[in-house]
């Protein structure tokens, strides 16, 4: 268990604490299951929900598609730029 968030990484990464130490809030994870969650939440949090559809890429992780689903709202992949494979506009 971690006394502080400055201690998650269990001092191994000196170089990571230092980054972020003008960060003005921080969350020390256990998994990422964790943060997806957390993730699910404040979107809640900021309206979107049961009935709401999110767009997202077929290209990504499934845990993408997990958290939309997780926070209620309806996951809709559409078409990707084949060149660049982010979401295409038209």
């Amino acid at each position: 268990m971690c006394s502080s968030p400055d201690d998650h990484d269990g001092g191994a990464d000196r170089g990571v604490r230092a980054a972020i130490r003008g960060v003005r809030r921080r969350v020390a994870c256990r998994g990422a299951q964790f943060v997806h969650r957390r993730a699910a939440h404040r979107a809640r949090g900021r309206g979107i929900g049961p009935g709401d559809e999110v767009i997202t890429t077929p290209y990504t992780f499934v845990a993408t598609v997990e958290t939309i689903c997780y926070g209620g709202a309806r996951p809709v992949l559409v078409d990707v730029d084949r060149v660049t494979r982010n979401i295409d506009p038209r």
